[in-house]
Formats: C-alpha cells, sequence, structure tokens
C-alpha cells in the first residue's frame, strides 16, 4: 500500500457530520499577517474612561455599558478630529467641545456631547452626499 492509498483510507475514516467551524479571523487577515495589525474595535479601556469622565466633570462606573459606549464612542471621535493618537490631544479636542457646546454645565456632559457628535458625523454624511449632485450639468 502506498502513501496516496493510506491518505485515501484515512480520509474516509474521518467523521463529516456536525464538523465544527469557528470564523475566529477577520476577513481582512491574511495567513502571514500579524493579528497585532488587523482593525479590531475593543472596548474602551477603563483608565480611558476614568479620564473621560474627569474632563467631562461625572462620575464612572466601567460596569456601565451605556455609558461606556458612548464614553467610547466620543473617544473615537476626537481622536479623529483630532488626527492623533496623543492622550493630550484628544483630550483637548473633547474639552474644546465641551467649551464650546456649553456641556461643561450640562446636567448630563456625556450625552448632550455624544449626541451633538452624532449630529455632526450625519450633516457631514449629508454634505458629502449633497456634493455628489454639484455641478453634474
Amino acid at each position: 500500500m502506498d502513501e496516496q492509498q493510506i491518505v485515501e483510507r484515512l480520509a474516509k475514516t474521518i467523521p463529516r457530520d456536525n464538523v465544527l467551524t469557528a470564523d475566529v479571523v477577520p476577513e481582512e487577515a491574511t495567513p502571514n499577517q500579524d493579528m497585532a495589525t488587523i482593525n479590531v474595535e475593543a472596548p474602551i479601556e477603563p483608565m480611558i474612561g476614568y479620564k473621560l469622565s474627569e474632563i467631562l466633570g461625572v462620575g464612572y462606573d466601567p460596569k456601565d455599558t451605556e455609558i461606556n459606549d458612548r464614553l467610547d464612542y466620543i473617544y473615537n471621535a476626537a481622536k479623529e478630529r483630532a488626527g492623533s493618537e496623543d492622550w493630550v490631544e484628544i483630550a483637548s479636542t473633547i474639552r474644546e467641545l465641551t467649551y464650546m457646546l456649553g456641556s461643561h454645565s450640562a446636567k448630563d456632559p456625556i450625552q448632550n456631547l455624544y449626541q451633538w457628535i452624532k449630529l455632526d458625523e450625519g450633516r457631514k454624511r449629508i454634505e458629502r452626499e449633497q456634493s455628489l449632485y454639484v455641478n453634474r450639468g
């Protein structure tokens, strides 16, 4: 019996029913790609949550998923606006937005800032869409 026949014989004995598969590798991953380079969104780190809540003048509870989701959204939006990963730049952007909006004295500064950012992103999306129709002559 040669190797090929052994392989074929063994392949026939492998059960094919109830085979479990797991899609744990993101679609953009390649076999040789370092997993650290794949863009995977992670929830906000507690230390960043504490720092953000300090800037916004509110208490922080790492177990409050709703607030953490909003802080994460605010953090990512500020990071994009700042164009930097540097904490000082991000914090400055958040502080500027809170003072511009008057959120520093709002009853719920997180909600106020979160809603404004969502609306601003919607406005930008609409403006980009509108630009598709300009000068189509």
